[in-house]
């Protein structure tokens, strides 16, 4: 993890994963907030963001689902709620999972010429 741990209970733990997800990203929480609603379709508040990433607020399981799949080490669900390194087998379940999960991107609309 990017920044070093001071607090060591299981929510700073976690909140610490959140975080990194964001960071391995290159984002601010505002960009990543905007990320997660293109994305996935999730509104998010500031502070909700920044009390998931402290550890201050438990995550949803809808927030791991949403959250793993944006990772972009691709570490999955796992990963995030406990700290279990993935395997092979769990990375192609977290794939498939993540394609049901994530917002399809949106189609370009063809224009029609008039006749």
């Amino acid at each position: 993890m990017p920044r070093e741990i001071r607090d060591r209970s299981v929510e700073a733990i976690a909140g610490a994963r959140f975080r990194s997800i964001r960071e391995a990203l290159g984002m601010t929480q505002v960009q990543f907030r905007d990320y997660l609603q293109e994305q996935a379709g999730v509104e998010i508040g500031q502070a909700e963001l920044s009390r998931l990433e402290t550890g201050m607020q438990r995550p949803t399981v809808e927030d791991i689902a949403v959250w793993s799949c944006l990772d972009p080490h691709k570490r999955g669900r796992l990963w995030l709620a406990w700290g279990d390194e993935p395997t092979r087998a769990t990375r192609a379940i977290e794939d498939e999972r993540c394609r049901e999960v994530l917002v399809p991107p949106a189609r370009p609309t063809a224009k029609r010429r008039a006749r």
